[in-house]
């Protein structure tokens, strides 16, 4: 049905035709009479004509009916006249033939809402009557006897349906039309009541939407957000609160109009693992949970207009009433292009099907499902606001009544304001789900008749069924679990790591890495000092490893992370420390002592070891072999063997250990806004003789997620390789990076289905998808993406099954019934 809908006849009491009963004298002439006295007698009153007219002209906006000649006259469309609230320059005109005989008029308007009772009656008899007939203190010029006024009509208070004040300005509102007004004229001699008639209505012209303002969101704290907790505090207290995190999100949204193609709602999500826990439980769920409740709250508001008599859309709130509006929402089918593995894609598209009690979502959405933490089938999009209230009594908080759908439960109603800032104008708080990867195309449309539009029809189904109907839509929300990286090189010589890759393993799975920052330098001075305040002392081999840092090399040069005696230097270094030991057992310190000083005088400015180790040159060969054993027993035992692959393989762990301190030293320190902290530099190591010469040991590259470091809200990871592909059987530089963010949003290693080498510590079959590899394997794949499980994870859903959801499952069949 269109949009004005036609009207029609029947939604009206239909009107008798007239009857003419003649009087008993009917003396229609003036006639001399014996006495000589003339007796004037008056025709009876007849009104063969009511309608609507411009003020300025007279013309006639609406169409003439009566129930002498035009009981049955086809509507004229061209005649569907729309008013407005006292801004409309419109009088009601009639015309009636010998106004002198009319012993009473009455006015009546009926609403097609409630058609049996006037909702506004004007009656006038006698004399009164007689002189208001020919009333014409409104419209100046055109064909008729009288007028007055549309604007006088004031509708008293009125009770329609539930409704008790139907008309809040005691106006006409588009809600209850169209609307019948007529005028019965009684004549004197009661020869018979004649009727005219006519309809008009009050249409709604436009809707438009805008972005509310942060005023719009209320105050009240949420209950549903509960995190930074005491459980989990956050030291130094970085997280911002809800509402501030909501007008964040609402700055970013304004810089397109809700018309805009597409509107990323990022929900900031740094929220990392502590420990080495976390990567097979709730953890991640129950803290997303915890920071976004039910998402954040978006306040959208509807420009509502009406059309005028004249055709133009005017502001005329008092027009709208209590008119409701109905807010619906849609997501958007799956597509299996969005995802560059057909696997991923695959157990997605099966698991976004678990189906929704009827009349809790839109059909076919695969938002996600509130048995796995969404809030498709479960909490409102659109919550209520003052739902209990009158529209027009709410006074705090929220401006808008807002009322949830009774068959249509996935949608709402509103209604407008017709007084104050917010005149002429509805709105809800949209409430997206804080699920990444969910979807919404939000549209606001006119909501009457309001129980045709409150079933469970398809909503094209339902704006077909309804031609015309004021609406207006958004372009489609999408919620992306937001992550800071705070990118960071070694040294001004490290090439800065490309990081464009990641994003897109990352977008795919709905989260968006916001890249803080890809030029910056850790600080020499910084790096040195916090180097020192880590290096052990307690006889590991960490410290241990920490006495081989070359000490002649400032260890913030460079593109490597550390600086390290090479091999040879080294077993020189213990070589001149068993010289010493060996001196003081065998009781000859003082001579070990003379002849250092002797070396020293010979050749100033010499190392200390060449010192040490002229006393052992000097020995036989017998002193010598077991300062050699000495020598090659501490080596032994720090962890050192006898070949320079050894000596460098010795070195990797205890380096990486040191750089991880290293950089949660840092962090800690340096680093005071939340996310994820990336120290890049190009190896681990490199090995410098004394002559100078530095050589890179790049065997060992990769990467380190150190969860020990992390804080709740800051976490740390390490990539220590050149940002150029290596090709062979390395992963690829950029997928390190990817693969190391993943361990700091709780992802596990997994199988590597291809050859179980690249399988990592603590690899997981039943936490990634059986029989597909994944971002979280060290085998270098053609394709390196996020299993569809991993992505789930990420996205918000749980891993476990807790209160009021399912666990997440590897079998995509189990996760969508």
């Amino acid at each position: 049905m269109n949009y004005p809908e036609p009207f029609d006849a029947a939604k009206f009491n239909a009107i008798a035709p007239f009857v003419h009963t003649t009087p008993k004298s009917d003396i229609s002439s003036e006639a001399a009479l014996n006495t000589g006295v003339t007796l004037k007698v008056q025709k009876p009153a007849k009104v063969t004509g009511l309608w609507l007219a411009k003020n300025a002209d007279g013309v006639a906006v609406s169409e003439v009916f009566n129930n002498q000649e035009k009981p049955d006259t086809a509507f004229d469309p061209s005649m569907h006249c729309s008013v407005l609230h006292g801004t409309d320059p419109i009088s009601v005109a009639w015309k009636i033939n010998d106004p002198n005989g009319a012993l009473k008029l009455k006015f009546e308007l009926f609403s097609a809402s409630r058609k049996d009772t006037a909702i506004w009656t004007r009656e006038l008899t006698g004399r009164t009557a007689r002189k208001f007939a020919k009333n014409k203190d409104s419209a100046t010029t055109g064909s008729h006897t009288g007028c007055f006024a549309f604007s006088t009509i004031n509708i008293p208070t009125t009770t329609i349906g539930t409704d008790t004040n139907a008309f809040p300005d005691h106006w006409v509102t588009a809600e209850h039309g169209p609307y019948q007004l007529r005028l019965t004229v009684t004549p004197i001699d009661n020869s018979g009541d004649s009727v005219a008639w006519t309809y008009f209505d009050v249409v709604i012209a436009s809707i438009t939407l805008d972005w509310g303002a942060d005023a719009l969101i209320p105050l009240t704290p949420r209950t549903d957000v509960t995190w930074p907790n005491a459980t989990y505090p956050v030291t130094p207290p970085t997280a911002k609160p809800i509402r501030d995190r909501e007008t964040d999100i609402m700055a970013a949204l304004r810089t397109n109009p809700p018309s805009h193609a597409t509107h990323d709602v990022d929900l900031i999500g740094n929220l990392f693992r502590k420990i080495d826990t976390g990567d097979s439980d709730n953890f991640y769920f129950d803290r997303h949970k915890e920071y976004w409740g039910n998402g954040p709250r978006i306040p959208l508001v509807a420009e509502v207009k009406v059309r005028s008599a004249a055709g133009t859309a005017e502001d005329s709130p008092q027009s709208i009433g209590n008119t409701p509006f109905l807010w619906d929402w849609e997501d958007l089918p799956f597509v299996v292009g969005d995802y560059r593995v057909g696997g991923t894609a695959n157990f997605l598209n099966t698991s976004f099907t678990r189906p929704a009690a009827p009349g809790t979502a839109p059909a076919a959405s695969i938002n996600s499902h509130a048995a796995h933490g969404g809030k498709r089938g479960g909490e409102p999009v659109f919550p209520p606001q003052h739902d209990t209230e009158e529209p027009q009594a709410v006074a705090a908080d929220f401006p808008f009544k807002v009322a949830a759908c009774g068959t249509r439960q996935w949608a709402a109603f509103s209604y407008a304001r017709t007084t104050g800032t917010e005149a002429g104008k509805t709105g809800v708080l949209f409430q997206p789900s804080r699920m990444a990867g969910d979807k919404y195309v939000v549209r606001v449309m006119l909501g009457i008749p309001k129980a045709a539009m409150d079933c469970v029809t398809l909503q094209a189904t339902l704006l077909g069924n309804h031609t015309n109907l004021p609406t207006a839509v958004t372009g489609v929300f999408r919620v992306f679990r937001k992550t800071d990286l705070i990118y960071m090189r070694k040294h001004a010589t490290v090439p800065a790591m490309p990081l464009g890759r990641i994003l897109t393993y990352w977008a795919e799975a709905g989260v968006k890495i916001n890249i803080v920052n890809q030029t910056a330098i850790v600080p020499a001075a910084e790096y040195r000092r916090f180097l020192t305040a880590v290096i052990p002392n307690d006889g590991s081999g960490t410290a241990r490893a920490a006495k081989l840092l070359d000490p002649a090399y400032s260890q913030s040069d460079g593109m490597h992370g550390l600086t390290f005696y090479s091999f040879s230097n080294a077993r020189k270094k213990y070589l001149a420390e068993a010289c010493q030991q060996y001196a003081q057992q065998k009781g000859v310190t003082k001579k070990f002592v003379s002849a250092i000083n002797a070396y020293s005088l010979l050749l100033p400015g010499c190392h200390v070891w060449d010192a040490q180790i002229s006393w052992y040159n000097g020995l036989g060969n017998k002193a010598k072999l077991a300062i050699e054993t000495i020598r090659n027993q501490n080596f032994t035992n720090a962890g050192y063997a006898s070949t320079q692959i050894q000596y460098d393989f010795a070195l990797a762990n205890p380096s990486k250990a040191l750089l991880q301190k290293l950089a949660g030293e840092f962090m800690r320190n340096n680093v005071v806004t939340p996310g994820i902290f990336f120290f890049h530099s190009f190896c681990q190591f490199a090995l410098r003789d004394f002559d100078g010469t530095l050589t890179q040991n790049l065997a060992g590259n990769g990467g380190l997620a150190p969860y020990g470091e992390n804080t709740l809200d800051r976490a740390l990871f390490l990539v220590y390789m050149d940002p150029v592909d290596p090709g062979g059987t390395t992963m690829h530089p950029e997928d390190v990076t990817a693969h190391e963010i993943g361990h700091n949003m709780s992802l596990r290693h997994a199988k590597c289905y291809r050859d179980s080498a690249f399988e990592g510590n603590g690899a997981s079959a039943d936490l990634h998808l059986p029989n597909l590899d994944c971002l979280m394997t060290y085998d270098r794949l053609p394709v390196k993406a996020l299993c569809g499980f991993c992505v789930l994870r990420v996205r918000g859903w749980p891993t476990l099954a807790g209160t009021g959801v399912v666990a997440l499952s590897n079998d995509a069949n189990n996760n969508n019934h």
